[in-house]
């Protein structure tokens, strides 16, 4: 196990989280960085993903909203938000540990055989209708975003950074800001480009796509 000044220093952060142990970078991009991590109090593993602040005015109110966003959801097969934590210009979202990989790294490319990809669509159609039924759209279905554990076939819905409250947040749905989902999954609508709303539909294309891919092994063109 890493000591977590080494951790965080290697990974090109500049402070540790208090209460918690870093283990590992799973993966960074831009000001985000995400790590398995152990809280400390009880030993229970978790994903921390850290924002750094500086220099980005508007990305504190969008951590704050998905942290809310998921901490508020009560739907099985969704990744829990734990807590919010912050350490000097960084903002941590600290969500439950999912044992498993994410679809993109489960199918690896290949076409899923029938039987399989239904035991995974199912529960993933399931999940995203409970969702919907308490009015967020999560707009950013995609292979990456969905975890799956291969010994138990258990699948988890992740990555609520760019969700939108259907009533509440109407006004933002098609800011530029806030459109960061991956364009092959995007619904049309999603890109402000066509003058219609983005609603529940938006997260079916998605599905659908991802779909697509899970049984082709490719995607959808």
């Amino acid at each position: 196990m890493h000591r977590v000044a080494d951790t965080w220093e290697g990974a090109g952060t500049s402070r540790p989280l208090d209460g918690y142990r870093m283990l590992r970078l799973l993966r960074a991009s831009g000001s985000t960085r995400v790590f398995a991590a152990l809280r400390e109090h009880d030993q229970r593993p978790v994903v921390a993903k850290i924002y750094e602040l500086a220099n980005h005015d508007s990305l504190e109110a969008r951590v704050e909203h998905e942290f809310r966003l998921i901490h508020e959801l009560d739907v099985e097969g969704v990744v829990r938000a734990l807590a919010l934590e912050r350490a000097g210009t960084q903002l941590a979202v600290v969500l439950d540990w999912c044992e498993g990989v994410n679809l993109e790294e489960f199918a690896a490319g290949r076409p899923l055989p029938v039987d399989e990809f239904l035991e995974i669509a199912v529960q993933l159609a399931r999940t995203l209708a409970d969702v919907h039924a308490q009015r967020v759209i999560h707009r950013d279905i995609k292979p990456t975003n969905v975890l799956i554990d291969p010994n138990t076939g258990a699948v988890s819905l992740a990555d609520f950074g760019i969700s939108v409250l259907l009533e509440s947040e109407r006004e933002r749905i098609n800011d530029p800001a806030v459109l960061e989902g991956t364009l092959p999954y995007l619904a049309p609508e999603q890109t402000g480009r066509t003058h219609r709303e983005v609603d529940f539909r938006s997260d079916l294309y998605s599905l659908g796509v991802t779909f697509y891919e899970l049984l082709t092994g490719r995607r959808a063109r």
